[in-house]
């Protein structure tokens, strides 16, 4: 008997340890949960974004620009409330505040917040992102239906564009980029917002989940290379961007 008493004990305390742990991990999650959905509750107070995808890494990734998306917004914002000219965020990574968890089975949330308290005037301010939504949509829009378009045999991609082309996701263009770049064929590639001269740069268009919208060339006036025909990156409210600039 004080055999199986001997066995007994440690298991009923890994049995016990077990259940504080989950107890615990639950009281988390639901506590990040009514968080979450007290920010989304108070859009008049906070600035947010969020994003799901297979890995955290590629959530955080993925959350923070479209949370740099909705903070040019509300600068775009206050310049034509209150007629400012300057506006900065009060140190990016510093203010803004961050909410991980699992979602479903095997997927990864993320949800990026700030007080708008925290976006002040300032002059010659270091801007949050090097180029804003206004500047963004000083693109080429895309042509009416009276407007003739290009039929899209009569666009040459480059093979490069052609193989983005064929990307699904956005984990896949990170591995699908690093290849490129050591085969010669893709020069460069970075966050959309933080490249100069945007028209040098093709654009793997993507959503808040990590899935490939759109693969847009570069130039002033940009095609969409699964189309062929006319397109912006202004077409695609609430998604973001990766920057490649493709070897001629």
């Amino acid at each position: 008997m004080k055999r199986y008493s001997k066995l007994l004990f440690p298991a009923l305390l890994l049995f016990a340890a077990f259940h504080v742990t989950t107890a615990w991990a639950q009281k988390k999650y639901d506590e990040q949960k009514a968080e979450i959905t007290k920010i989304k509750r108070a859009p008049e107070k906070y600035v947010y974004a969020e994003a799901t995808c297979k890995t955290l890494e590629e959530a955080k990734d993925v959350a923070e620009e479209m949370f740099y998306e909705a903070v040019n917004e509300y600068v775009a914002e206050l310049k034509k409330e209150k007629g400012k000219n300057d506006f900065v965020i009060n140190d990016a990574k510093a203010i803004f505040n961050e909410i991980s968890m699992p979602r479903g089975s095997n997927m990864q949330r993320v949800f990026l917040y700030a007080k708008k308290s925290d976006i002040i005037a300032m002059k010659n301010p270091v801007v949050l992102s090097k180029m804003n939504k206004e500047e963004r949509n000083t693109e080429q829009p895309q042509p009416s239906e009276s407007e003739p378009t290009p039929a899209p045999q009569t666009i040459v991609f480059p093979p490069a564009a052609k193989q983005l082309a064929t990307i699904k996701t956005i984990a896949e263009a990170n591995r699908t980029l690093k290849q490129m770049k050591a085969s010669g064929t893709v020069i460069a590639y970075s966050k959309y917002s933080a490249v100069t001269n945007a028209n040098e740069w093709y654009l793997i268009v993507y959503d808040a989940k990590g899935n490939v919208k759109a693969i847009l060339t570069d130039g002033e006036k940009r095609y969409n290379v699964a189309t062929g025909l006319v397109d912006s990156f202004s077409n695609y409210p609430q998604h973001v961007a990766f920057a490649v600039k493709i070897k001629k």
